[in-house]
C-alpha cells in the first residue's frame, strides 16, 4: 500500500519576519499616499489662538493643572478638556460629553470630527452632514495615543518622556487626527514600524512643541526604507477660505466648552 505521508516543509520564523516587514512597509506606503493632515497653517492659527483661550478657560476657573495638559506652550489642541474615558469610566451613567469630577469631559470620538467638518465646509459635526458631505468614508486616525495607558512607543521613541505623562490634548489635537480612507486606519494601528514613520513625518510637518512633553525623537528606531517614503506622502492641504472656516471653528468650541463648564 502506498505511503500516505507527505513532505512538509518545515515552517520557517524567519521567513515570516520577513513577511511582516514587508506588509509595515506596504501598509505604510498606502497611508503616506492617502492620509490626509491638516495644513501647518492651520495648526500655527490653532496655537496662536490658544494662548488667549488659556486666559479666558482660566478665568472660567480652569485649573494651573488641566491647562498645563491641554493649553501648555505650543499646544494645537482643539478641544481642551476632551478626552475619552478609560473602561471603568464608561460604566457610569450618562458618561457621554459630561463634566467629570477631575474636570476634564468625557467623549465618546465625536468632538474631534468637529474639526474636519469646519475644516471642509464650516460646520458642526453630525451624523446626517458627516455621510451626506463624504466624510464618511474617512475615519479619524490617531498618530500619537491620546491614553495614558497606550504610551509605550512613544516612551520608548523619545528621549525625553516626562513622569506622569498626560497626552489627553491629542485627542482633538489639529497635529493628531488625520483622515484616513475606511477600513485602513485599523490594521496599521499595531505595526510599529508604521507607527514611528508617522510619528517622524508628524514631526517633520509641526515639530515636536505640539506634543505635550516629548522631545527627542530617536531616528534609529525608524526602518531602513523610511527614506522611500519621502516621495509618497500626501501632502496637506489648504482649503479655500481657510482662516474664515477655522475662526468659526474656535467660535464653537469656545462657546461649546464654556458652556459645559458653567453647567457644573
Amino acid at each position: 500500500m502506498a505511503s500516505l505521508k507527505k513532505t512538509v516543509e518545515p515552517f520557517r520564523f524567519t521567513n515570516f519576519l520577513e513577511e511582516n516587514r514587508e506588509l509595515e512597509k506596504e501598509m505604510t506606503t498606502l497611508l503616506a499616499s492617502c492620509a490626509h493632515h491638516v495644513h501647518p497653517d492651520i495648526v500655527k492659527h490653532i496655537q496662536d489662538a490658544n494662548i488667549d483661550f488659556r486666559i479666558q478657560l482660566k478665568n472660567e476657573g480652569v485649573t494651573e493643572i488641566l491647562l498645563d495638559q491641554f493649553l501648555f506652550a505650543g499646544s494645537a489642541c482643539v478641544f481642551p478638556l476632551f478626552r475619552r474615558p478609560i473602561h471603568s469610566e464608561k460604566e457610569m451613567k450618562n458618561w457621554k460629553n459630561k463634566v467629570f469630577k477631575d474636570g476634564t469631559i468625557l467623549n465618546d470620538n465625536t468632538t474631534p470630527r468637529h474639526i474636519w467638518a469646519h475644516l471642509q465646509d464650516g460646520k458642526c459635526y453630525g451624523g446626517t452632514y458627516w455621510k451626506e458631505s463624504g466624510l464618511a468614508g474617512f475615519e479619524l486616525a490617531h498618530i500619537f495615543s491620546h491614553k495614558v495607558d497606550e504610551c509605550s512607543l512613544e516612551k520608548d521613541a523619545f528621549k525625553n518622556f516626562p513622569e506622569g505623562y498626560a497626552p489627553y490634548s491629542m485627542f482633538t489635537c489639529a497635529t493628531n487626527v488625520a483622515l484616513v480612507p475606511k477600513g485602513i486606519a485599523k490594521p496599521s494601528d499595531k505595526l510599529q514600524s508604521t507607527k514611528l514613520c508617522l510619528f517622524k513625518r508628524n514631526i517633520k510637518l509641526y515639530g515636536e512643541d505640539v506634543l505635550p512633553g516629548l522631545s527627542g525623537f530617536n531616528d534609529s528606531l525608524l526602518p531602513e526604507w523610511y527614506d522611500d517614503l519621502d516621495q509618497k506622502w500626501n501632502d496637506p492641504i489648504l482649503p479655500p477660505n481657510a482662516d474664515e472656516k477655522v475662526n468659526l471653528l474656535l467660535k464653537f468650541r469656545a462657546e461649546h466648552i464654556i458652556r459645559k463648564i458653567r453647567k457644573i
